[in-house]
């Protein structure tokens, strides 16, 4: 779930569901009140400073993982082939 945060206070958030969940009744547009140890994830922007966002980190990771291992099996492929005559000549 994503929320649009309207007031944080003590360990008590509310805010706006940007989002429909699909194991909670709960729609987008909907205010709801989460706790924050319930929370995993979130952006605070102020000025050019953000903090927070370990979802974009983790994704970006997981992006850079993958392109790693697809770089990684090409050069595998391409050693295999020069080693065939599947190679250029």
């Amino acid at each position: 779930m994503w929320v649009e945060i309207s007031h944080w206070k003590n360990k008590g958030i509310r805010g706006v569901l940007e989002n429909d969940p699909e194991l909670v009744p709960d729609c987008a547009g909907e205010v709801v009140e989460i706790r924050e140890e319930d929370v995993f994830d979130y952006i605070h922007k102020y000025g050019r400073t953000r903090e927070g966002n370990t979802t974009g980190e983790l994704i970006e990771k997981m992006e850079k993982e993958s392109i790693s291992l697809t770089t990684t099996s090409l050069d595998e492929l391409s050693k295999r082939i020069a080693g065939t005559d599947c190679g250029p000549k």
